[in-house]
């Protein structure tokens, strides 16, 4: 017999370890959001269409004298009124004069002495400086006639000057 030679171990051999299987990344569901856009879009647009931004009118705040106190039966006086007009177009006069007065007055200090005992015939001076007086302007009229006429009235002593256009 022929002697055969026997390997004293047997040959190992490496095992091929199979290939790591690579993670395929799985399909992300990501909706679409331009329809989310568009109705969000619509609705602050609803929102900035219907809403108010102002407030309602409401009731005007006012208070009464009370029921148990009683009147005291004389109505208020009606305001002076003061017409200032222009002699003639420019013109360094100023023609004054009193409504339902058809005189006309020229002087400032004379506007004054009858404004003054307007004043002093309306007996109460607390009630006569809270009596109006409007000095009405005429188209013709310089302004600087008007603040003479205001600070003769003031002179005078009343409280409540206005002003209107005539």
């Amino acid at each position: 017999m022929s002697e055969e030679k026997r390997p004293s171990k047997p040959v190992k051999e490496d095992p091929i370890e199979p290939a790591k299987k690579r993670k395929t990344p799985g399909a992300k569901y990501t909706p679409n959001i331009t329809p989310l856009l568009d109705v969000l879009f619509l609705l602050l647009l609803f929102f900035v269409l219907a809403s108010k931004f102002r407030q309602d009118e409401g009731m005007i705040p006012g208070s009464l004298p009370p029921p148990d106190q009683p009147s005291s039966g004389v109505p208020p006086t009606p305001p002076t009124i003061l017409e200032v007009r222009g002699d003639g177009e420019d013109s360094d006069r100023a023609i004054f004069s009193f409504q339902g007065e058809s005189e006309g007055i020229i002087d400032s200090n004379e506007v004054f002495r009858q404004l003054q005992a307007r004043f002093n015939a309306m007996g109460n001076p607390a009630q006569a400086a809270e009596d109006g007086i409007v000095i009405i302007k005429y188209y013709d009229a310089r302004w600087q006639f008007i603040v003479d006429a205001y600070n003769q009235a003031a002179r005078a002593g009343f409280k409540k000057i206005s002003f209107q256009q005539g």
